[in-house]
């Protein structure tokens, strides 16, 4: 029996890595003798740089980076050279063998996680941490650099991070305003980018197709996750400095293409000074992680995190995973912390059969099922390597 082990995160219990360790703890303690394969997933936000990087062999480097506010937190780039790289994802990174990628995720340094929850308000919050982190990898001669998004605590259309790759935000009488977020967009008058020093390529993985502005852009829609209360308000500013940016920048920007409003604009900010490309963070990861040859290879694929509900069902990692898994004729099986009421059974007829195993009893408490999590994903995942039978044949 050849088993996949390919789990996300567990968030507040276990990491991608820690959840394929103990799936797999649960399984050798009742069938030893299967071989399993452990893939940790990622969908560009925690751990996507330390995942990435390891997969292909590379060298992590941490630095002393601004946190979203300002305070000083340790962060990694991670270093790969792309010949390590199977074809398939050097062909979405549009890259050549030869080149050095510097891997980044905003989670690290600009992340929702780094921020007590009375501390989450993106008025005051600041991607300048993931500006500094791109900086470094520019100097430290990264070819091309990739960028993981999710999970930002931040709205500033990337401004913090065009601060620390030296673009100048100017009020009226032409002074600099330092430690620019949206609580001071107000005051910009002018912006500048003569100071911004040669930038590789950036890549930047993200399944988010938002726009910029509008109904279904970076304030409406994410605003309120990370914390924004007066969420017309930060439009309007919002509004303002994509304007300003637009009308500062010798590269052409256009905020109403898919993925622009992508964490809280970052993607609209890092196009007004280098090119950029956006990929979709899963496709990556599948050709990154060489998942297809893992599926050929396999009999059944378990997956899961912490939450499997209906957002699940419209593209996130381990939900794609099981429907790519399942074109490969790989048997699926997920376990989450909590499955929202139905979505098993829409998985199930989907994907022709998909045994759905939640961790966490109804009647617990957020604190329970958090402190629980490992020990019952390792119950669940015996118990099912044990239902499937001593003399099961795929």
């Amino acid at each position: 029996m050849n088993v996949l082990l390919a789990f996300d995160k567990f968030k507040g219990a276990m990491s991608a890595g820690e959840a394929c360790r103990v799936a797999a703890e649960g399984i050798r303690r009742v069938r030893p003798e299967w071989t399993l394969f452990e893939a940790p997933l990622t969908d560009g936000g925690e751990g996507f740089c330390p995942i990435l990087t390891e997969a292909c062999g590379g060298a992590l480097a941490w630095h002393t980076v601004a946190d979203p506010l300002m305070r000083p937190v340790k962060a990694p780039i991670g270093w790969v050279e792309a010949q390590a790289l199977p074809a398939a994802a050097r062909q979405l990174l549009g890259c050549g063998e030869r080149e050095r990628i510097a891997v980044i995720e905003m989670a690290a340094a600009s992340g929702l996680p780094l921020l007590a929850g009375e501390e989450r308000d993106p008025w005051k919050t600041s991607s300048r941490g993931t500006g500094e982190l791109i900086l470094r990898a520019a100097q430290e001669g990264a070819d091309r650099i990739l960028l993981g998004v999710g999970g930002s605590a931040t709205n500033d259309c990337g401004a913090g991070i065009l601060e620390a790759l030296g673009v100048e935000f100017l009020g009226a009488g032409g002074d600099p305003i330092p430690s620019i977020t949206p609580e001071n967009f107000g005051k910009v008058d002018s912006v500048l980018f003569s100071k911004v020093g040669p930038l590789p390529p950036v890549v930047i993985a993200s399944d988010v197709q938002s726009p910029l502005l509008g109904e279904k852009g970076a304030t409406r829609v994410f605003g309120p996750q990370k914390g924004l209360v007066d969420v017309e308000a930060m439009e309007s500013v919002f509004e303002r400095m994509a304007i300003l940016l637009a009308a500062s920048s010798s590269l052409e920007l256009d905020p109403a293409l898919p993925g622009m409003g992508a964490a809280g604009g970052v993607s609209f900010g890092l196009a007004a000074c280098t090119r950029i490309s956006l990929v979709p963070g899963f496709s990556l990861v599948s050709a990154w992680m060489g998942l297809p040859e893992k599926f050929r290879a396999a009999d059944w694929v378990l997956t899961g995190e912490g939450r499997l509900d209906r957002g699940s069902l419209s593209g996130k990692g381990p939900v794609e995973l099981l429907r790519e898994a399942v074109g490969y004729g790989t048997r699926p099986v997920a376990m989450a912390g909590a499955i929202e009421e139905g979505v098993g059974e829409c998985l199930s007829e989907e994907l022709g059969g998909c045994e759905c195993r939640a961790l966490s009893k109804p009647e617990w408490s957020l604190e329970r099922s958090l402190r629980c999590a490992a020990e019952r994903l390792r119950e669940e995942s015996a118990d099912w390597a044990e239902s499937l039978g001593a003399e099961y044949q795929p």
